[in-house]
């Protein structure tokens, strides 16, 4: 499977391996067989589990600042991705706290900041819009948008896939889960 931008939809039943192909994609995770490859020569994979993967005892700015650093994002480019991240997702309120003390759906949105915030050209989501109510959905599609545009791609799960086909005529791919033996 190859793309170089835009966004690519992984369509599923649970359990046919969409969160396997993000984990593997991300180097997390090794293939069981066979060889893959993302290129990473424009900046780190960014990479969203479904549990967000944030410090929680971090406030969101520590959060997005660790992760450019682990990401190798260059210092000069820093404060103004996290500046732009942070107000994409509307958090300018919530800065200053800890992960831990948030809701579902800001800590989500805390975690989608901080890899927009952090990632290269590719950027993978899984059930990115999980927790997130009608805004947050309008900012990651935004920030989705965005990506692309600049000439990123993004591959992500979702179950509630309308809302972004709509916004940006996303591909998609299928998986089937095989049958039991």
């Amino acid at each position: 499977m190859l793309f170089r931008s835009g966004v690519v939809l992984l369509h599923g039943a649970n359990g046919s391996g969409k969160t396997t192909v993000l984990r593997i994609l991300a180097g997390a995770l090794r293939p069981a067989s066979g060889r893959v490859w993302c290129d990473r020569i424009r900046g780190a994979v960014g990479f969203l589990p479904q549990q967000h993967g944030l410090f929680s005892a971090l406030d969101i700015g520590a959060n997005i600042e660790t992760f450019q650093r682990l990401a190798g994002v260059p210092p000069c480019g820093r404060a103004s991705r996290a500046r732009d991240a942070i107000a994409c997702f509307g958090l300018q309120e919530l800065l200053a706290r800890r992960i831990g003390q948030l809701s579902i759906g800001q800590g989500r949105r805390a975690a989608l900041a901080t890899v927009f915030a952090s990632a290269g050209e590719v950027v993978l989501l899984d059930e990115p819009d999980t927790g997130l109510d009608a805004a947050g959905r309008e900012a990651l599609g935004h920030a989705v948008v965005r990506h692309c545009a600049s000439g990123g791609a993004v591959m992500m799960t979702t179950h509630q896939d309308a809302w972004i086909e709509s916004l940006c005529g996303a591909s998609s791919i299928a998986l089937l889960r095989s049958a039991p033996q």
